[in-house]
């Protein structure tokens, strides 16, 4: 079997969102409004949160999930 590889890292993670059932999933509005929210923010690198260590597109799509600064 040959293994699959990703063109880049961020293919790789945003695929993993199709994991979560949508009933999980914020619509993409409001996942552009956290990401603005994000994009402002110093801690943002590379779309890491530098205080929750996690990937920030992917992290704004899920309902329930915050922000580690309560931002949103």
């Amino acid at each position: 079997m040959e293994n699959f590889k990703w063109d880049d890292e961020e293919s790789w993670r945003m695929e993993q969102l199709k994991h979560y059932d949508e009933s999980a999933k914020l619509p993409i509005t409001d996942c552009k409004e956290r990401m603005n929210i994000c994009k402002a923010c110093p801690d943002l690198k590379a779309n890491f949160c530098m205080n929750c260590g996690c990937y920030m597109p992917l992290k704004s799509r899920i309902k329930g999930s915050t922000c580690p600064k309560d931002k949103w």
